[in-house]
């Protein structure tokens, strides 16, 4: 609006086109806002497999890394030992059950670091 219109009253006319352009332009944020929260959902989901992914990269897992350290320091674990270590932390379970508790887990972390920091 120019200096010169500031001061006068616009005709119902326009001011009915004005809040219909104000109304529609809130709807459509909102839109866009709704549609930006439900891109994000999969944005996670794809990001936590890729995590998931890295963090499975390296050779071996956590049992023949121990067992490894294990006998560098003089002790030596049984096969026994090994797979009862393995059953334990879930690393005889198929790969989409380790992701389901690897995100069960993360999400618990979370939840716990947040509350931490609320207090």
């Amino acid at each position: 609006m120019t200096a010169a219109m500031a001061g006068k009253q616009l005709p119902c006319h326009c001011r009915n086109k004005i809040e219909l352009v104000a109304e529609r332009n809130g709807y459509e944020m909102l839109q866009y806002i709704i549609r930006r929260i439900l891109l994000v959902i999969p944005v996670v989901i794809f990001i936590s497999f890729i995590v998931f992914y890295i963090i499975q990269l390296p050779p071996g897992d956590y049992v023949s890394s121990y067992s490894a350290k294990m006998s560098a320091a003089g002790d030596v674990m049984t096969q026994a030992e090994m797979d009862e270590m393995r059953s334990n932390l879930g690393l005889d379970r198929p790969v989409y059950e380790q992701y389901f508790v690897w995100m069960k887990k993360s999400r618990t972390a979370w939840r716990l670091r947040l509350l931490v920091q609320l207090q």
